[in-house]
C-alpha cells in the first residue's frame, strides 16, 4: 500500500527549499526539461513567499544545465481564469528583478515558465504544453534567424533559445497512466502517490522525504491548514465563475446562494472597483434563476448586515434582472473607505480579508491588512460626535412611512445614527427635525455673481426635506419654452430633468459634511453650477469616478436616500448625467467638485419631417427608440424625456401593449419594459 505523501505545491514552497532536498526539484526539472538540471539556488523576490495566503503561488530557481548555461526557472500554480496574462507577468518580473542596473540586456539570462494547473485552463486534450517565441514573416512566411554576429553574442543558433519558454501542465488531464518517466512525475503531481516501479529521477527521493509520517507535527498541521484552504478555493472556484467586463467592473457569476457570499462581497469591498455578483446563473453562464426572490433577498442582506465588519449597509444594492426569460438577482457592491473590510467571524485576518485579483478573491496577506487599516478614513460621519444630543426625528419618520416603511423603537441603531458609545453621530444631525445645514440657491442677473436677485436656503431641517425643496426650486427654474405648431406642441427644458436631478443628489449625498460645507447651486443666465465639497480629496481617481464605479462618501447617508427611493442602483447616477452631458461640463479640484450645466436657450426649430408626421406617430416612435435603448426607464422618466404629461404617456403606453409592440415584464417597480419582435408577437398572440 502506498504511503501518504505531501502534495508537491506544498512541498515546492516549505520542504524543498532547502538545499538536502534539492535533488527532488532536479529531477522534476531534468525530466521536465530532458537535460540535466542542477539548482545553484532558490531566489528570493517580493512575490516569493511562503504562505498560502500571499499574493502569488510562484518559486523562482537559478539552475544551470548540462552545457553550463545559467537560466532563471519559475514555477507557477493556481487558479485563474486570466492566467495567460499572469505566466506572461511572471516572466517579465523574473527576468526584471533579477537583472542588475546597467548591465547590458544581452546579459540576460534564459527564463523557463513551467506552470502546474489544476484546473481547466483554455482548449486541448493533452496534459503538457510547450510554447517558445519565433518571428515568421508575414509575407513570405519565412522563419527569422540570428546572423552569425548575434549567434556569437547569444552562443546559440535559435532565436526561440533567447526568449522565455513557457511550459503548461494540465494535471487534471493526465490519465494516470504513466508511459515514460516524465509521466511518473505527472503521475505524483495528480495523484500524491509514487508506485514502487517508478524510476523517475527525484521521485525515490521525493518518496522518502515527502513522507506525510515523517513530516514534523507542526509542519503536518500547517500542511492541513493548507490543504483545506485548497479544498475551500476549489469550491468557490466551482460555484463562482467569474468574468471581467471591458469597462473594468468586475462580475461574479453564483448559481444560489452559499456561505462563499461574504467572501466575494468583501473581496469588492476592498477593491477600488467595486463590483457585480449575479446570483441564479450557472458557472457555464446558463440563466437558472431564483426560485424564492424576496426570501432570497433578505437572506442575502441579513447575511452581509451582520456577517461582514465594519458594517456594509449602504454599499450594496440588489436588482432583479429578466435574463433569458428567468430572474435573477443582481448584487452591487461599492468600493468603501473603511478598509479592510472582513468576515466578522475570522476577523481582521488573512482568513477573513480578501480582495479582488484578477478575476478572482484572494486572501489578503497580514502585510496588506496592516497597511489597509492604517489608511482607513477615520472621519466618516457615523464617527463623528453630534454636538447636539437633543435631536427628534418626527421628518424623517414621515418620509419611511410614506414609503410604507416604519421605524421601530431601535432605528437609530439600525439607520447606524450612533456613535459607539451611544450618542448621536453628524448622520442623526443631518436627519435630524432641526439642524445647522443650509443648502442654498442663488439666482443672477447675468453670466457672473454681481448681480444678485435671489438667494433661498433650503435646510435647517432634514436633509431629506432639504433634497426635496431644493428639487422642487430647480424643477420650476428648469421652465419650459414652447412652440406650437399646426400639428404638435414642441417642448424645451432650460436643463435634462434626468440629469439635473442625478446631479443635486449626488451633490448632497456625496457631499463631505466633515467640513461643515453644505452644497451650494448657483443659476446664471446660461448656466447652473452645482458645487459640493470634497473633490480629489475624497474622489481620489477621476477616472473610475466619470466610469460611475460608486464609492459612497458617506456611507450611512446613501443608505437612507436608497430606503426611500431617492437613489437608483449604486454607480448608476454618474452614467446617467454623462447621457446628456460631458465630462469636460465637471470641474474637480482638490477640494471641492463642480458641475456646469449649460442653459438651452436656443430659438426651437422645426422640420419639414416634424410638420408632416401626426403626435401620435412621433411620440410613439420615440417611446419605443428609448425602450430599446432602456428597457427599465419608467413613465416618469419617459414623461421627463419626452415632455409629455402622465396621461399623454400612459395613453401612448396603453395603445402599443395593446397593438402587442411592447409588454410589462415583472411588477410595477421592479419590472421592465420588452420591445417584441414580430417573432414574440405572434408567440404572446397564440
Amino acid at each position: 500500500m502506498n504511503r501518504k505523501l505531501i502534495s508537491f505545491d506544498w512541498a515546492i514552497k516549505r520542504l524543498l527549499r532547502s538545499k538536502a532536498n534539492f535533488g527532488i526539484l532536479e529531477g522534476f526539472l531534468s525530466e521536465l526539461l530532458f537535460e540535466d538540471i542542477f539548482i545553484l539556488e532558490i531566489l528570493e523576490s517580493e512575490s516569493n513567499q511562503e504562505f498560502f495566503e500571499d499574493k502569488y503561488n510562484r518559486v523562482d530557481i537559478k539552475v544551470k544545465n548540462s552545457k553550463e548555461e545559467i537560466i532563471l526557472i519559475e514555477i507557477q500554480y493556481g487558479r485563474e481564469l486570466d492566467y495567460m496574462q499572469r505566466m506572461l507577468y511572471g516572466t517579465s518580473k523574473v527576468v526584471t528583478e533579477h537583472i542588475k542596473e546597467g548591465v547590458a540586456y544581452s546579459k540576460i539570462v534564459k527564463v523557463i515558465s513551467i506552470n502546474i494547473l489544476y484546473f481547466n485552463f483554455g482548449e486541448g486534450d493533452d496534459y503538457i504544453y510547450k510554447g517558445t517565441t519565433i518571428f515568421k514573416g508575414m509575407h513570405n512566411h519565412s522563419i527569422l534567424k540570428l546572423n552569425p554576429k548575434q549567434k556569437e553574442l547569444y552562443k546559440t543558433d535559435e532565436i526561440d533559445k533567447i526568449y522565455p519558454e513557457y511550459y503548461v501542465i494540465k494535471v487534471n488531464n493526465f490519465n494516470e497512466i504513466a508511459k515514460d518517466t516524465l509521466d511518473e512525475w505527472i503521475y505524483f503531481l495528480k495523484t500524491e502517490q509514487i508506485e514502487s516501479d517508478f524510476k523517475a529521477k527525484g521521485l525515490a527521493e521525493a518518496k522518502e522525504k515527502l513522507d506525510y509520517m515523517k513530516v514534523d507535527e507542526n509542519e503536518r498541521k500547517r500542511y492541513e491548514k493548507f490543504k483545506q484552504e485548497l479544498h475551500d478555493k476549489a469550491s468557490t472556484w466551482e460555484g463562482t465563475y467569474v468574468i471581467g467586463k471591458i469597462e473594468g467592473i468586475k462580475e461574479g457569476i453564483k448559481e444560489k446562494l452559499t456561505d462563499t457570499l461574504e467572501k466575494e462581497v468583501v473581496a469588492f469591498l476592498n477593491y477600488k472597483e467595486g463590483g457585480i455578483i449575479y446570483l441564479g446563473i450557472d458557472k457555464d453562464g446558463n440563466s437558472i434563476g431564483i426560485a424564492n426572490l424576496d426570501e432570497t433577498q433578505l437572506k442575502i442582506k441579513d447575511k452581509l448586515k451582520h456577517n461582514i465588519e465594519p458594517s456594509c449597509l449602504g454599499l450594496f444594492d440588489m436588482v432583479v434582472e429578466k435574463r433569458d426569460n428567468k430572474e435573477v438577482l443582481k448584487i452591487i457592491v461599492a468600493s468603501g473607505s473603511e478598509t479592510p473590510y472582513y468576515i466578522k467571524k475570522y476577523g481582521m485576518s488573512p482568513r477573513g480579508c480578501f480582495i479582488r485579483l484578477g478575476s478572482a478573491s484572494e486572501p489578503m496577506s497580514t502585510t496588506m491588512i496592516e497597511e489597509l487599516f492604517s489608511k482607513r478614513t477615520r472621519n466618516s460621519l457615523g464617527k463623528i460626535k453630534s454636538h447636539r444630543q437633543d435631536l427628534t426625528f418626527e421628518q424623517l419618520k414621515i418620509y419611511y412611512e410614506a414609503r410604507n416603511l416604519k421605524l421601530n423603537e431601535q432605528f437609530t441603531t439600525n439607520l447606524e445614527l450612533l456613535t459607539e458609545d451611544g450618542a448621536f453621530n453628524y448622520v442623526a444631525y443631518l436627519m435630524a427635525d432641526s439642524n445647522g445645514t443650509s443648502i442654498k440657491v442663488a439666482k443672477y442677473d447675468g453670466l457672473n455673481k454681481v448681480h444678485l436677485i435671489e438667494n433661498n436656503e433650503y435646510g435647517y431641517c432634514s436633509l431629506i426635506k432639504a433634497t426635496k425643496s431644493v428639487l422642487d426650486k430647480l424643477e420650476l427654474e428648469n421652465r419650459t419654452a414652447t412652440l406650437i405648431t399646426s400639428k404638435e406642441r414642441i417642448n424645451q427644458r432650460l436643463w435634462n430633468p434626468i440629469a439635473l436631478k442625478e446631479a443635486v443628489i449626488n451633490a448632497i449625498v456625496h457631499n463631505d459634511y466633515s467640513h461643515e460645507l453644505p452644497p451650494v447651486f448657483e443659476i446664471y443666465d446660461d448656466r447652473l453650477e452645482i458645487t459640493s465639497s470634497g473633490g480629489l480629496s475624497v474622489i481620489k481617481n477621476q477616472e473610475d469616478f466619470f466610469k460611475g464605479y460608486s464609492n459612497p462618501i458617506n456611507r450611512e447617508v446613501m443608505r437612507i436616500y436608497k430606503d426611500l427611493d431617492m437613489v437608483e442602483q449604486l454607480g448608476s447616477g454618474m452614467n446617467r448625467i454623462l447621457s446628456f452631458y460631458q465630462e469636460k461640463d465637471f470641474l474637480l479640484t482638490d477640494n471641492y467638485l463642480r458641475i456646469i450645466f449649460k442653459s438651452n436657450n436656443k430659438k426651437i426649430k422645426t422640420t419639414q419631417e416634424t410638420t408632416q408626421e401626426t403626435t401620435q406617430e412621433t411620440t410613439q416612435e420615440k417611446i419605443i427608440k428609448l425602450l430599446k435603448q432602456n428597457k427599465k426607464y419608467t413613465k416618469r422618466d419617459l414623461m421627463s424625456i419626452l415632455q409629455r404629461g402622465d396621461s399623454t404617456i400612459k395613453e401612448h403606453l396603453d395603445r402599443l401593449k395593446r397593438d402587442g409592440i411592447i409588454k410589462r415584464v415583472g411588477s410595477t417597480k421592479a419590472g421592465y419594459w420588452q420591445v417584441l419582435d414580430m417573432k414574440e408577437k405572434e408567440k404572446d398572440e397564440k
